[in-house]
């Protein structure tokens, strides 16, 4: 089922919101996750949900499933998001986990910024997959990887 969802400048965004049960897939993926992320300091938030996914969590107010990077890139420019650098994030950007040809893979919100000696850790809360809201360093989750960088938005006007 798809409902209705609009940029700042009225335009339609494609999404998916579905409420029936969870695929075993993503139930045991899930459970995965927590095995390898748990012990490194990310938090579980929410049981597993279909409802909504990590698009629909940054974007959508957790009420659907956005897909498509064509529509997530028709957001940032058409809700007037302005990239940052890292060195700038403040609680309330967004984050986006993208590959070296473009896809946006993953996105989340920053709710803290820790700094230390080895640099800046902004903490997101992200939605892995149809699975749990999860609470995790920007670096410690199963989208960031050699080939894909990370992006950093907020809106400001």
């Amino acid at each position: 089922m798809e409902i209705d969802l609009v940029t700042r400048l009225n335009h339609h965004i494609e999404n998916e919101q579905y409420d029936g049960m969870l695929p075993y897939k993503d139930i045991h993926d899930n459970e995965e996750y927590m095995r390898l992320y748990k012990g490194r300091g990310a938090i579980w938030r929410t049981q597993p949900s279909g409802i909504y996914n990590c698009h629909g969590l940054t974007f959508a107010s957790k009420r659907t499933r956005v897909f498509s990077t064509n529509e997530i890139r028709k957001i940032l420019q058409e809700d007037a998001y302005i990239k940052i650098s890292i060195e700038n994030v403040f609680p309330g950007d967004i984050i986006l986990y993208v590959t070296n040809i473009g896809d946006i893979t993953h996105s989340g919100i920053i709710l803290s910024v820790e700094r230390n000696v080895l640099g800046l850790f902004p903490m997101v809360l992200s939605k892995w997959g149809n699975g749990s809201e999860v609470f995790h360093s920007y670096n410690n989750c199963p989208y960031f990887a050699s080939d894909i960088s990370t992006e950093f938005y907020r809106i400001d006007k």
